[in-house]
């Protein structure tokens, strides 16, 4: 099975699952660029170990897209299935026209999708580069609905498990609160309960209404917020607020913030659009409760409200904190969600995501004969 797989960028989440997948078919991936703005993408050769892969000559062209010609002068015929993840980049864009203009059937992967208003002509083109596609990926739910508000067929929809870890990084059992102490110690955590948001200081991730939660909250729960240098806007709301309990934190690398995973006692993010939120995941897999807004893709397909922690309205900083009020207030509460959680994710593992791919390929191809 020889497979064109074209994407923008080659994110490390992308690369481990291009590597698993490569052990199910010919795997050939073209990259539109090595990064984008904001996103920190150390490329080596030595990362594919498995596929084939190839970077265009491309112009920027916004903060993920680009644009070249260089993806027209591809042999499609050699392969057996094409898949586009990108479909809002102009480069992927003229793929899709030059697929549709000569009839080569293609899979539309999309990792989730938020249905906005729209002026007429922005939805009429969105329904020619999603709607015009032969199958679709989806990660969920939603996703299945924003695809088919632009014209997918539900019927040639199929579903994948959306993640970032392999199986060997799902702990092998619920840390234990003594272990959260150790982790806490390592730290350098004094507080009684830790809270941890991992997401950038941008506005959308809404890390103003967490901060905004905590004039409502004890001061011994301590809130850590991971994701790099905090713009102005951030620190000076925490001065203004005379808060003590709000720690800002870099980047961390991989190994680094699983510590902090397994340190917490609940994961919140408190986002106003997030197409899916790989860091929902993540929280499940270490076992937290998690706190999200109605907003976050991941948030409704794997959170169950009152189950494994709780989805709100974005910009509710009072019914945030009454939430993170419920889950550490009552100890057989929080330890009942994270129990739920820990179960939640066992499946969503890069090595599921792959097989769950290649038994599609093959299914679509099987009917194909």
């Amino acid at each position: 099975m020889n497979v064109l797989w074209v994407t923008n960028m080659p994110t490390i989440y992308r690369v481990d699952f291009f590597n698993e997948l490569g052990n199910y078919c010919d795997l050939q991936v073209v990259f539109e660029r090595y990064s984008a703005t904001g996103i920190k993408n150390r490329w080596s050769d030595k990362l594919a170990k498995n596929f084939n892969f190839s970077f265009l000559n491309t112009r920027k062209f916004g903060r993920e897209g680009s644009f070249s010609l260089g993806l027209l002068n591809i042999n499609f015929k050699k392969y057996d299935l094409i898949v586009i993840s990108s479909y809002s980049s102009p480069t992927e864009m003229l793929l899709i026209l030059k697929l549709l203009l000569f009839k080569q059937k293609f899979f539309l992967a999309v990792d989730g999708g938020v249905i906005k208003k729209e002026n007429f002509l922005k939805k009429i083109v969105k329904q020619t580069f999603i709607g015009n596609a032969h199958w679709w990926l989806s990660t969920s739910n939603k996703t299945d609905d924003y695809l088919k508000y632009y014209g997918a067929n539900s019927k040639k929809i199929f579903r994948y498990p959306f993640t970032s870890f392999n199986k060997a990084d799902l702990l092998p059992k619920i840390p234990t609160q003594q272990e959260k102490i150790i982790f806490r110690q390592r730290l350098g955590m004094e507080d009684k309960h830790i809270i941890l948001c991992v997401g950038q200081f941008i506005h959308r991730k809404g890390i103003d209404t967490l901060i905004n939660s905590a004039k409502y909250l004890d001061d011994s729960i301590g809130i850590y917020i991971i994701g790099g240098e905090p713009t102005k806007e951030f620190t000076i709301l925490v001065d203004s607020l005379q808060l003590n309990n709000i720690y800002f934190e870099d980047f961390k690398s991989k190994e680094e913030l699983a510590d902090y995973y397994k340190a917490a006692d609940l994961f919140v993010l408190p986002t106003r659009e997030d197409i899916w939120g790989l860091v929902i995941n993540e929280a499940l897999a270490h076992a937290l409760p998690v706190i999200t807004t109605n907003k976050c893709i991941a948030g409704l397909e794997l959170i169950e409200d009152g189950k494994n922690g709780y989805i709100i309205s974005p910009d509710d900083p009072e019914t945030l904190a009454n939430r993170i009020k419920a889950i550490l207030g009552e100890p057989s509460l929080k330890q009942e969600m994270s129990s739920k959680s820990f179960n939640k994710i066992q499946d969503y593992t890069v090595e599921n995501m792959a097989e769950t791919h290649y038994k599609v390929f093959k299914e679509v191809l099987k009917n194909q004969e």
